[in-house]
């Protein structure tokens, strides 16, 4: 099961961070659908996109990204050993 949030007039704030990573707790995959109150622009997504990757980021896991439309799918990696 995949979880959806929306992305609207506010930006990517630390509540925001806070919310995804605790629901990457019970869940490997998030659906985020950014609304046109926040952008229209795919290279301002873009950014939110690899923004929010990297503010999830821990020392035991990093979260790609895959923008279809204007829904981000973040999904969560575990880092390899070395």
């Amino acid at each position: 099961m995949t979880v959806t949030f929306q992305l609207g007039k506010s930006e990517i704030d630390q509540n925001f961070i806070e919310t995804i990573r605790t629901s990457f707790k019970k869940h490997d995959t998030i659906k985020i659908k950014v609304l046109e109150s926040h952008s229209r622009d795919k290279q301002a997504i873009k950014k939110a996109a690899d923004d929010l990757a990297k503010a999830l980021e821990t020392e035991k896991s990093r979260f790609i990204y895959k923008m279809i439309g204007f829904t981000i799918i973040l999904i969560k990696r575990r880092k390899s050993k070395q």
